[in-house]
């Protein structure tokens, strides 16, 4: 009777011991959130309801608040303000250093699957750059900066970032506090969670001086981040009233010439017969008070600018690009508001608003000039076949159309004297 009464009991412990609750990393390895390395706890078959706090122990190669830093030195379990996350972020992202976590039991808790888990820490997250190397303001400037993995792609953060900016003051003109300010004051890229590209704001703050129109802005990455293509970027300031814009503007260059297209497209050049030709005397004028555009074509370009139109500062597209010899480049956008997108003689497009794109450049001789693309157009008069035909998906889907390679037209302006 008694070694049946010592069997039961020695049963009945052994039972009682397996239903201790178990206590584990939730994976061998921690899950990698923006370069930090994140060690969630999972406790199996515990029912109570007090909070249990579980301490952590950190060694290994690495050297704790010198390489890294940990946003908790325990887990909670249970209670009002349980702590089932510990972020482990690098200090040194080229520390090339090894973190071994252990979780420590309390009484009344067993070891799970991962009591103990080691890991390398982060090197660098990726590389950061300014999308273009050049951009112009108005009354405000919305300058990006993308996030890219090391093939060259966008590389989302899931927590956000921010890259700081500094402004290179040898080599600017426009001076912060007099000529523009920092949005909010915000000397940074902001990314939001989830994207790979932020923003850097800029403001107008005064009236143009031509001596104090070139902002040089510098991106100045933490050494989470390695340096992309593009660490500089010129920011020329137009200004509120536009000032450069205002007076009258002949034509200097076309510069996506009808025989460039056919040696580019290989294309028949009857299909370019309404397709602009260089006529010196094409002109417009800009009225920076009123907003308007008032048009002096002679060419064919008189079939998409048809009349005076209303003329405004478009919608913030920063990171819009177009390719020439691949080249990348950043426009400000501007509206029209009467214009013939169908570039035709014979057909009036139902849509007469459209987007053109515009920067401020210098020729060989220093001489300023206005760059205009003709981005936002779906032609019934020339290379209609070519470009109509889905097959070769030419137009892009939404405004503006004609941004595609090749498509875009694109002609310097000089300043009338």
């Amino acid at each position: 009777m008694f070694t049946m009464l010592a069997a039961a009991f020695l049963l009945a412990a052994c039972q009682e011991e397996q239903k201790l609750p178990a206590v584990s990393f939730e994976t061998a390895i921690p899950t990698t959130v923006d370069g930090a390395s994140v060690l969630s706890i999972m406790v199996k078959d515990y029912t109570g309801t007090d909070a249990v706090t579980f301490p952590v122990t950190f060694s290994g190669t690495a050297e704790k608040d010198v390489d890294y830093t940990v946003s908790a030195e325990a887990f909670i379990f249970g209670g009002a303000s349980p702590v089932t996350t510990i972020k482990v972020t690098p200090i040194n992202y080229d520390a090339q250093k090894t973190v071994t976590a252990s979780i420590n039991l309390p009484a009344g808790f067993q070891a799970g699957t991962y009591q103990t888990t080691t890991f390398s820490l982060s090197e660098k997250i990726g590389y950061c750059s300014f999308v273009g190397k050049t951009a112009i303001m108005t009354t405000t400037a919305k300058i990006p900066v993308g996030i890219y993995d090391g093939n060259g792609n966008p590389l989302k953060l899931q927590d956000g970032d921010e890259i700081p900016v500094s402004v290179n003051t040898a080599k600017s003109t426009a001076k912060e506090g007099v000529n523009f300010n920092f949005a909010d004051g915000v000397k940074a890229a902001v990314i939001s969670p989830a994207s790979s590209q932020g923003y850097i704001t800029l403001e107008f703050a005064g009236t143009v001086d031509t001596d104090a129109d070139l902002i040089v802005l510098n991106l100045n990455p933490s050494n989470k981040y390695g340096a992309g293509n593009n660490l500089e970027i010129e920011v020329s300031i137009i200004g509120s009233q536009w000032e450069k814009l205002g007076g009258t503007w002949k034509i200097n260059e076309l510069v996506t010439t009808k025989e460039g297209i056919i040696a580019e497209w290989y294309c028949d050049e009857s299909s370019l017969e309404g397709y602009p030709v260089f006529n010196s005397e094409d002109s417009f004028t800009i009225d920076t008070e009123t907003g308007t555009l008032v048009p002096d074509f002679k060419s064919e370009f008189k079939n998409y600018f048809i009349g005076e139109s209303g003329f405004s500062v478009g919608e913030e597209l920063p990171d819009l690009k177009l390719y020439n010899n691949l080249k990348a480049l950043n426009l400000q956008m501007f509206n029209l508001d009467n214009v013939n997108r169908d570039f035709s003689a014979a057909t009036q497009s139902d849509d007469r608003t459209a987007i053109a794109g515009i920067r401020m450049i210098t020729d060989d001789s220093g001489n300023e000039l206005l760059d205009l693309y003709i981005i936002d157009y779906q032609s019934t008069a020339f290379m209609v076949e070519e470009w109509n035909d889905p097959s070769w998906s030419m137009y892009n889907d939404d405004k503006p159309k004609a941004t595609m390679s090749g498509m875009y037209i694109n002609a310097t302006f000089k300043k009338a004297e």
